[in-house]
């Protein structure tokens, strides 16, 4: 081989590997080999083996260095430790669950057996039976399922209605009222305004209905008048009209709403 490429061509051992010379560490340093005394001027001069392997190891491979700490692994494993002790959770000293009812209600229940077979009438008894009663009502009421009230819609202003085809329009726009409740057993909504007088418009809606004597579908509407003060027909006295199946005319709605305003 070329002379720049091996450092050891000037050995004459015919045996020699002509392996390119590697730094020799110090002595006692990474290299296993540095007593084999096959080294030759920095060559190794054992015999080719398979995997190149010699008796004393790997030829000339250094030992794996330490592995160097990086900035990145640093961030990963360094986490600052925090002096300050997680603070106990605070747990309501009063409060109580259904496992601590049923425990006391198992309590009392040993309590009162056990004065019912010994047939003592001691104070104590009837004060166990007592606090046993109460706690079977609490439990009752524990197990209760909750009944989370939605929302009631806001009913909106009454706007100031001019002429009757504002008034019927008006009146037959009652969804955006919002609402009121559903029948389920009739399949009936049910939608209501409240006046500032106490009067109150309900309509009644009946969803794709279908006629006899017309194909299709149909949504049909009724509307009831309820009226704190009603006048009687033919006289002047006054009566509360109730909700009944009497239904009002939209002439008589648009009346009621044209003289609600003008007071």
């Amino acid at each position: 081989p070329d002379a720049k490429e091996f450092p050891c061509n000037s050995c004459d051992n015919t045996l020699n590997h002509w392996e390119q010379e590697i730094d020799k560490p110090d002595q006692g340093e990474a290299l296993p080999c540095d007593t084999c005394g096959r080294e030759i001027q920095g060559c190794c001069d054992y015999p080719n083996t398979e995997d190149n392997y010699c008796v004393n190891g790997d030829k000339w491979q250094p030992i794996e260095p330490e592995p160097v700490e990086t900035i990145e692994a640093d961030i990963i494993q360094t986490v600052p430790e925090s002096d300050e002790e997680d603070e106990p959770e605070v747990i309501d000293p009063e409060y109580y669950s259904y496992h601590d009812v049923n425990t006391e209600i198992d309590k009392l229940t040993e309590y009162i057996e056990a004065f019912r077979k010994n047939n003592d009438t001691v104070p104590g008894r009837r004060k166990a039976k007592m606090r046993y009663d109460a706690i079977i009502l609490l439990d009752k009421e524990m197990r209760k399922p909750q009944v989370i009230e939605e929302p009631k819609p806001v009913q909106p202003e009454l706007p100031i209605l001019k002429n009757n085809d504002q008034r019927k329009e008006w009146a037959e726009n009652y969804k955006t009222w919002g609402e009121w409740y559903y029948e389920q057993h009739v399949d009936c909504y049910y939608y209501k305004y409240d006046f500032p007088n106490g009067d109150r418009l309900v309509v009644e809606e009946y969803r794709e209905r279908e006629l006899y004597w017309k194909a299709g579908t149909h949504d049909e509407q009724h509307y009831h008048l309820l009226q704190k003060n009603k006048e009687a027909y033919g006289s002047k006295r006054t009566y509360e009209k109730k909700y009944d199946h009497t239904t009002s005319s939209m002439s008589e709605i648009t009346d009621y709403l044209k003289d609600l305003q003008k007071k």
